[in-house]
């Protein structure tokens, strides 16, 4: 009886686990261009990434895909709309001066909440 108990949770684990939205690419590719964007910033304005408070460009990386995959879980089932919004997102990014400064990076409003 134990042993069918522990097989069903599995199986629930696994059911809801599979359920889980993955972050939509077009969130994980705005992820990449703030990276860079960032890092030219922080290139440019001779400052390091612990001024951006990541120890490092890959722990912002980590940190911007947790933040689509966190949007991807608000989003309940909406994800053409986050795609939408990620994809605007990008574009504004790519599009600020070669190199930008940090602060046009933050006013492009690239990580706000997929719901404002």
């Amino acid at each position: 009886m134990r042993r069918r108990r522990i097989t069903s949770l599995l199986g629930l684990v696994v059911f809801f686990v599979g359920c889980v939205p993955e972050a939509p690419e077009a969130c994980l590719t705005l992820c990449d261009a703030v990276v860079e964007a960032t890092s030219a910033c922080l290139e440019a304005e001779e400052l390091t990434w612990t001024a951006k408070g990541y120890d490092d460009e890959a722990a912002f990386l980590s940190s911007c895909e947790t933040w689509a995959w966190e949007q991807a879980q608000l989003a309940q089932g909406d994800l053409d709309e986050l795609q939408g919004a990620c994809a605007a997102s990008e574009t504004a990014v790519r599009a600020l001066p070669t190199p930008p400064s940090c602060a046009e990076i933050t006013e492009t409003r690239w990580s706000s909440p997929s719901w404002e």
